[in-house]
Order: structure tokens, then sequence, then C-alpha cells
């Protein structure tokens, strides 16, 4: 656009060169008298021999050159002197800086030092988390890179977990009315609770203490592998308690058959 406009400019203002006239020979030689003039002064032996002068001829000559090349030269300035200070004033205006271009200017600043804030940001986010990656690996004895835990893993984690939840309280609680004089609202309660142990705190206390059973060495490690299995104990002794409560039960004569619960119950109030 910038060099369209100074074309349009120069076009306006006619041609930028000067065409200097072609001096004929002929001309000068016929405005002179070439032959006359040179013939007289040979007769008269001008300039002598060893002369360092021109003759009147040549001299004559010469003067009508350099009329011509002044007259010439004269035409040139009058032609060239107009775009001479068209020049100039182009140049003064070009030597302005206009205002879009010092609002431009400053909003390229304004981005750049706000996407080297952003960047510089970034790279020290970067920076952190692959130090915690180089000491989860050296602390993990791994060599692999590691598995980002994403939303969709998150939520079939969340699905796998609820599924058997829902799953061992309604086991629980088909097995447990039988041997509970409140029948199944009572064998519900008491599978839930269970239920939360087995599946949601077990899922907890794996997430919190099992990938600390990968650490190379220290003491979380061994803190974790206590806890760990003292929850495993407590779980496994609750499980084989709930078990033994209902044998129990059933051996003393005190279990229904499935679907008769609300039946003994209504009997019993």
């Amino acid at each position: 656009i910038f060099f369209t406009w100074l074309k349009t400019i120069f076009k306006k203002g006619g041609s930028m060169g000067y065409e200097f006239p072609n001096t004929q020979v002929a001309d000068v030689e016929k405005e002179i008298n070439l032959k006359e003039k040179a013939r007289t002064d040979g007769e008269n032996n001008l300039p002598p021999e060893n002369s360092e002068v021109f003759s009147n001829c040549e001299n004559e000559a010469i003067t009508k050159y350099d009329e011509r090349r002044h007259s010439a030269v004269l035409q040139a300035a009058n032609y060239l002197d107009p775009i001479k200070n068209k020049i100039i004033g182009y140049a003064a205006i070009l030597g302005k800086t206009h205002f879009f271009i010092n609002e431009f200017k400053n909003r390229t600043e304004q981005t750049l030092n706000t996407a080297e804030g952003r960047l510089s940001n970034l790279n020290k986010s970067y920076k952190t988390q692959d130090q915690e990656v180089k000491h989860f690996k050296l602390a993990n004895n791994l060599s692999r890179d590691p598995r980002s835990l994403t939303l969709v893993k998150i939520i079939i984690g969340i699905l796998f977990c609820v599924g058997l939840f829902l799953i061992e309280v309604r086991v629980n609680t088909k097995l447990l009315a039988t041997a509970m004089t409140g029948g199944e609202a009572e064998g519900r309660n008491i599978s839930f609770a269970v239920a939360a142990l087995n599946v949601f705190i077990s899922f907890l206390a794996g997430y919190f203490l099992v990938k600390n059973l990968n650490l190379a060495k220290g003491t979380e490690k061994i803190i974790s592998q206590i806890t760990l299995a003292a929850y495993s104990l407590f779980i496994i002794y609750l499980n084989l308690g709930l078990g033994a409560f209902r044998a129990i039960a059933e051996k003393k004569g005190e279990a229904v058959a499935w679907g008769e619960t609300q039946a003994k119950v209504s009997q019993a109030v």
C-alpha cells in the first residue's frame, strides 16, 4: 500500500527525469561556418605549428558548444527544481511518525510483555513439575515415564468403587437379613457400614498407602507398610466376624429362609 501511494504521487507530478538535448555537430559547423573559418585560419597560419592555443575556428566552436551546454543545464535546472522541492516535501512527510505507528508499536510491546510473562510462568511451572517427576522416578526406582491421571481414569475409578459398594451392600443385606431381628432394614444398615469400610476406606488406604510401597527407602515406606498391614488385619477380622455372626445365628435356629424376613419381624411385633 505504501509503495502504491508513492507511485501515485510521483505519477501525478509527471516524469522525474530530464533528457538533455542531443547537439548535432553539423548544426554547430553550419552555425560557425566551419569550413570558411578553418580555411582563413589555415591561410593565416593560426595557430603556429608549436602553439599551445586553439585556432579562432576551434575557439568559436568550443564557445558555441559551451553556450548550448549552459542552456541545456539551465533548462534541466528549471525542470528539476520543482521536482526537487516535491521530494523535499515528501521527505518531510515521510519523516513524520504517524500516530497509528506509535499505537501499533505500543500494542505490540504490550503483547510481547504479556506473552513473555505467561511463557515465563509456564516455563517455571514446567521446570517445577519436571523436577517433581524426576524426584518421583528416583524415589520409586522407575525408569519409565509416569502414567498421568486423566479425568476419564478418575471417572472409571469412581464408578468401579461405587459398583463394588452397591454389590456388596446388596449381597450383605440379603445374607444378614435372615440373621437380624430387624430384618432387611437392620441388615442394610450394617451392610452400608461394612461396605463403606471394605470399599471406600480401602480405596483411600490403597491410594495413600499402597503407592508408598514402591518407595526405594525411607520412613514413609515403613509407616505405610505397618499401617496397611494393621488395616488389612482389621478388614479381615471385620469380615470374618460378620460371617461368624450369621453362622452363629443360623446354628441357633434364628435365621429364616430368603424372603421370609419381613413376615417373621411382623409376627415378633
